[in-house]
């Protein structure tokens, strides 16, 4: 079985080391279509639109904490759109964090941005100091999800909102085999059924559970009371 610091390290070494890949299939749609088709039978674009369905629930003007931030797809949103008062970028890698922060750049968004390298299980970030949590594509990588949520908490404001998307095991079979292969690579935690990372959020106090699916995507909002 693999361990968390397994994991991690795994985790960060093929991120930072092909990581350029994971910017090239993302930004082509047919790549990004078939790799999630294939892999995972969801389409990931529309798992996207999903999330900024959720988002574009927000107020204007918040702190925005965005982890694991990968390439920073969402900064063109916060440039044109959610317009958030500070965005905390935080990644595991630092390949990803520095292509993130060239996605800012390359959007235009003249925001207060910070850009970190960190375990999301560890945030350098103060408690009740954001007011949204987006998290796209890290509960399936995160090895502890109940102490991945209890940080997350941490740093939310009460009333703060979370919205994002992860990977789960039992909706097809495709992905549910996909998840444990990831998993004995050690690039990605335990394969968790959709029930249970519902569960991690009760669990940390969450509420105003909110879903949709694509294949073995689940899209997901929540609030800190």
């Amino acid at each position: 079985m693999a361990t968390t610091p397994e994991i991690v390290s795994a985790t960060r070494r093929a991120y930072d080391g092909w990581g350029g890949l994971w910017e090239l299939a993302h930004t082509r749609p047919l790549l990004w279509f078939l790799y999630g088709y294939l892999g995972w039978g969801s389409d990931l674009r529309e798992g996207e639109r999903a999330v900024e369905r959720f988002v574009a629930e927000w107020d204007t003007g918040g702190a925005v904490l965005d982890v694991p931030v990968g390439i920073g797809r969402m900064f063109p949103y916060y440039a044109t759109r959610l317009r958030p008062s500070r965005v905390i970028a935080v990644d595991l890698s630092e390949g990803m964090v520095d292509r993130a922060r060239r996605t800012a750049q390359q959007a235009g968004f003249d925001g207060n941005a910070e850009f970190h390298a960190a375990d999301v299980a560890a945030l350098p970030v103060e408690s009740e100091s954001v007011d949204y949590v987006f998290t796209e594509g890290g509960f399936h990588h995160f090895p502890d999800r109940p102490a991945a949520m209890r940080e997350l908490m941490r740093v939310l404001r009460p009333g703060g909102r979370i919205a994002g998307y992860s990977l789960v095991a039992g909706e097809n079979r495709r992905g549910t085999l996909m998840f444990r292969a990831c998993y004995r690579a050690k690039l990605m935690g335990s394969p968790i059924p959709a029930a249970e990372l519902r569960s991690v959020f009760a669990a940390a106090g969450a509420t105003d559970w909110r879903e949709a699916k694509t294949g073995s995507l689940l899209m997901f909002t929540a609030r800190k009371p």
